[in-house]
């Protein structure tokens, strides 16, 4: 999924993975990191770096007992373009 060929006019790599990040954990759930460097083609040190960013701005929670991580807040938007989002918070 690393290569996913949206064409973007100006690239902020480190943006682009953590949304891949952010979006495969929604998907896939708790997942170790091994699980997300295989999906998205993020380095495992690059990787490491991004969810402790997602962590610290409450995006993702680890779960250091079982070596994972998971989706903590999900900003859904309306696919009729309206703009109204709803946020859930998963429970961990």
């Amino acid at each position: 999924m690393s290569g996913s060929g949206l064409k973007i006019k100006y690239k902020a790599p480190a943006v682009h993975q953590a949304i891949l990040v952010l979006e495969f954990l929604m998907s896939a759930g708790p997942s170790t990191l091994q699980k997300i460097s295989t999906y998205t083609g993020v380095s495992k040190a690059t990787l490491l770096r991004i969810l402790e960013t997602l962590e610290a701005h409450a995006w993702v929670c680890s779960d250091p007992s079982a070596k994972t991580y998971t989706a903590a807040v999900r900003v859904l938007f309306k696919s009729d373009g309206s703009g109204e989002r709803e946020q859930q918070i998963q429970e961990t």
